[in-house]
C-alpha cells in the first residue's frame, strides 16, 4: 500500500514536471521559456555542431531523464508486487507441506517449479536470509541439476528451472488432468515420425 502511494506521488510529480517542460519549450516568445532563460544565464553561447538549438537539447535531455525515472520507478513497483505474490505462494506451499518433513530448500524448489525464475533478492526476502545464503541455496539446486544460475547484464543473478525439469512438470500436469501417463517423445520416435511424413509426401 505504501509502495502504491509513493508511486502515485512520483507519477504526479512527473506529470507536473513534464507539463512545465512542455510549456517552457512551447512558449518561445514568452518571458518564461528555454530560450529566454538560456539567454539570461549564458550571454555568449558557442556555436553548436549541426546548428543544434540549446533549448531543444535541454528539452530532450530532461525528457530522457524523466522517462528513465518513470521506467525505474515502475519496474521497482512491479518487482514489489511480484515479491508479494511469491510471498503468498510460499505461505501456501508451507500449508500444503504441513506435517511433512520438508526443508526450506524443498519449499524453495516448489516455488521455483511454480514461478520458473527467481532472483536472489526475492529468495532472500521470502526466507528472510542474506543474499549470500540465497546464492548458496541456488548453487545447491544447480549442483543437483534442479536449476540453473544466470547472471543477466543489467540485473541481479537469478535461478531458472532447468528445461528437463520443466518438461517433467508439464508431463505431471497432463497426467493429473487426464489420469493417463503423458507420451514421452524420444529421439527414435521423432526420427520415425519424420521418416513416415517424408514417405507420405512421396
Amino acid at each position: 500500500m505504501v509502495k502504491a502511494k509513493s508511486l502515485a506521488v512520483i507519477m504526479l510529480f512527473m506529470i507536473i514536471f513534464g507539463a512545465i517542460n512542455i510549456y517552457l519549450f512551447a512558449n518561445k516568445e514568452g518571458k518564461l521559456s528555454y530560450t529566454t532563460m538560456s539567454g539570461q544565464f549564458i550571454k555568449e553561447i558557442p556555436k553548436l555542431p549541426y546548428n543544434m538549438n540549446l533549448s531543444v537539447i535541454a528539452f530532450v535531455t530532461q525528457w530522457l531523464i524523466l522517462i528513465i525515472v518513470i521506467v525505474i520507478s515502475y519496474s521497482k513497483f512491479l518487482k514489489h508486487k511480484k515479491e508479494e505474490h511469491i510471498r503468498v505462494s510460499y505461505e501456501q506451499v508451507k500449508e500444503r507441506t504441513a506435517g511433512r518433513s520438508k526443508t526450506d530448500l524443498d519449499v524453495l524448489y516448489d516455488i521455483l517449479k511454480d514461478k520458473k525464475v527467481l532472483t536472489l533478492s526475492t529468495i532472500a526476502k521470502i526466507f528472510k536470509i542474506q543474499k549470500e545464503k540465497a546464492l548458496e541455496w541456488a548453487k545447491i539446486l544447480e549442483n543437483y541439476g534442479l536449476g540453473q544460475i544466470e547472471y543477466p547484464a543489467f540485473s541481479e543473478p537469478e535461478i531458472r528451472i532447468t528445461e528437463k525439469d520443466e518438461e517433467h512438470e508439464k508431463e505431471k500436469e497432463v497426467e493429473e488432468k487426464t489420469g493417463k501417463p503423458a507420451e514421452k517423445k524420444t529421439k527414435k520416435t521423432e526420427r520415425k515420425t519424420k521418416a513416415h511424413r517424408k514417405k507420405k509426401r512421396r
